[in-house]
């Protein structure tokens, strides 16, 4: 199994999110399983956060596929590697729209992520009680960028 998470910039006016939001997710829902792939998508002004399980072949194909969709531009990769096992199965393709106010520093997610991963074992469940803390209490996370 492994475990894949990035991010992009919407590159839609903000005003259709909703319907592309909704589109993106039908997509995924008929698709990802048939692949055996599961997984979380964030919205959070502007930035798209996904974070995929699967097996590694299906999920560079995905990887490839989402990479050319022209609703978002900036992508970058933030985990990839193998895991013990798929957490997600129950998830189907869940969905957060969070579009909060606050502008975030998503650079931050690179120092977490190396904190992380110097000092536990990644678990997807992990990472998405992580990301949406991140989004939900971002003055807690911004005091490690001083």
């Amino acid at each position: 199994m492994h475990l894949y998470m990035y991010t992009s910039d919407y590159t839609g006016d903000i005003s259709d999110i909703p319907q592309d939001f909704s589109h993106i997710l039908v997509k995924a829902r008929l698709h990802n399983p048939t692949q055996g792939i599961t997984g979380v998508l964030f919205f959070d002004n502007g930035k798209f956060i996904q974070v995929l399980e699967g097996e590694k072949e299906k999920l560079d194909e995905l990887v490839a596929m989402i990479k050319k969709d022209h609703r978002h531009t900036n992508f970058k990769e933030v985990f990839n590697l193998p895991i013990q096992k798929q957490e997600l199965a129950e998830w189907n393709m869940r969905a957060f729209n969070f579009s909060s106010e606050t502008s975030k520093n998503w650079d931050l997610l690179d120092q977490l992520r190396d904190a992380y991963l110097d000092n536990f074992k990644i678990s997807s469940v992990q990472i998405i009680t992580w990301l949406k803390r991140f989004i939900e209490d971002y003055d807690r996370f911004k005091r490690l960028e001083q």
